[in-house]
């Protein structure tokens, strides 16, 4: 970077650091609950998913792993590294990892609401007594496009095999219930909607 860029960049940043210390000064005078400014200055991706997201040190492991991954890869290998130290699947844990993994597969980490749009794990029981990850959303997780939502489902599954935990197991009845939701909506409202094939909805 030349010479004057770099001046132009550290002047701005000298700026922010003054607005910043008002910020606290203000803070301070009016006696506010918290005395520092909850936006924090992040200077990569990596550092803002972990203040955006965490756990602590995560963007540490997430440079490392953009050095030697393709990108594609590094939210599926975030999730390995996050899980690797835990022995029983822990739902908060779970869920903070699905949400730096979800930061990670949408650069700069803000096209999708990884705090706000997932809003928990929880671990339940299928019929047959094994355990299953389910994951609840607040939607839109984004205002337009589905990947995010795709995306975060493909990390969910992945996360639920690194966790030892079984696929979730419908029941037949909540199978055909699904084809004929599915159907009803595409008589009712719908007509100009891909017609997904029976086989297709029953894989799903």
């Amino acid at each position: 970077m030349g010479e004057e860029r770099s001046s132009y960049l550290s002047e701005i940043m000298e700026r922010v650091k003054r607005e910043y210390e008002v910020a606290r000064e203000f803070r301070r005078r009016v006696q506010q609950p918290t005395g520092d400014v909850e936006v924090k200055i992040a200077y990569d991706m990596a550092e803002r998913i972990e203040l955006l997201v965490g756990p602590p040190g995560v963007a540490a492991i997430i440079r490392e792993l953009k050095q030697g991954c393709d990108p594609e890869i590094v939210p599926f290998r975030l999730i390995d590294r996050l899980y690797s130290d835990s022995r029983e699947p822990d739902p908060s844990k779970l869920t903070q990892i699905l949400r730096a993994a979800l930061a990670m597969m949408t650069p700069p980490g803000t096209t999708a609401a990884p705090n706000e749009g997932i809003v928990g794990v929880k671990i339940k029981q299928n019929n047959d007594g094994t355990s299953y990850m389910a994951v609840y959303y607040a939607g839109p997780i984004r205002s337009a496009g589905g990947t995010e939502i795709a995306g975060s489902v493909v990390l969910a599954d992945y996360l639920r095999k690194v966790a030892g935990l079984s696929p979730y197991r419908a029941t037949e009845e909540e199978v055909m219930r699904f084809i004929e939701e599915i159907r009803t909506y595409r008589r009712k409202v719908g007509n100009f909607q891909y017609n997904v094939p029976e086989d297709v909805l029953r894989y799903v």
